[in-house]
């Protein structure tokens, strides 16, 4: 059998790299936005101002948004295991990934403090309620379909519902993506009509489609504005029970 010496060339790239290249082709405000989000979950880091620069961080960063008008692009300041795209927000039942049963952990550690949180009377819709939330903390059955099983009604069945959504961290119980986004920002304490609860509430598809610009033009506020938003949307749980 006839043995051949080969040599071959093959180029391996490390996370780092992969990290690194992704950074470079960031747009200027997306990089911006990335290293305020990053400065401001590392207290280490701190931003170092330059006299000579005559013009200011704002003017700048509205110079860079109208050179960059559709580039603003939320897949870059979300990592992948907390983002969710607009076909899996739809279909929250096909969309995740198995995982452990975690109804006996809602059991024994979401059911003792709703107790304590609702009447008597209704504690047995609560744990029939929470028995039925998925492993991701999502509720998949319609407050109707709940109301005529306890023969109640449906209003009834989502004060119930609701009080189960605001234990921290909160969302766990909702029935889509966007509540539970809206339920985890009240209990951070923002109200109805803060910045990131209007984009969830009425922009949601415009987050989901990266258009920033758009949801700015819209709410009347500064590019800055949205950056401290986003910078707090980043950190909610897409997936309340994880």
């Amino acid at each position: 059998m006839k043995q051949e010496l080969r040599l071959e060339q093959k180029l391996i790239i490390t996370p780092q790299q992969l990290l690194n290249l992704k950074i470079l082709a960031l747009p200027n405000i997306e990089l911006e936005t990335l290293v305020r989000i990053e400065i401001q979950q590392n207290p280490v880091l701190e931003i170092l101002s330059d006299e000579n620069d005559e013009t200011t961080d704002e003017e700048e960063l509205k110079n860079e948004t109208k050179e960059n008008e559709d580039e603003f692009d939320i897949a870059d300041l979300i990592s992948d295991d907390n983002y969710l795209s607009p076909s899996e927000t739809y279909d929250i039942s096909d969309s995740f990934e198995t995982i452990p049963d975690k109804r006996n952990t809602f059991n024994d550690t979401l059911l003792p403090i709703v107790k304590t949180l609702l009447p008597e009377t209704d504690i047995m819709i609560a744990e029939y309620i929470i028995g039925n939330i998925s492993d991701d903390g999502f509720l998949l059955i319609p407050d109707e379909e709940l109301a005529q099983h306890f023969q109640t009604t449906s209003e009834h069945v989502r004060e119930i519902v609701n009080t189960i959504q605001q234990v921290e961290p909160g969302g766990i119980g909702s029935k889509n993506l966007q509540e539970a986004l809206i339920c985890q920002l009240q209990v951070l304490g923002f109200d109805r009509a803060s910045i990131e609860i209007r984009i969830i509430q009425d922009y949601f598809d415009s987050l989901l489609k990266r258009n920033f610009n758009k949801i700015a033009q819209e709410l009347n506020v500064s590019d800055s504005d949205i950056i401290n938003a986003m910078s707090h949307i980043h950190s909610l749980e897409t997936r309340p029970a994880r």
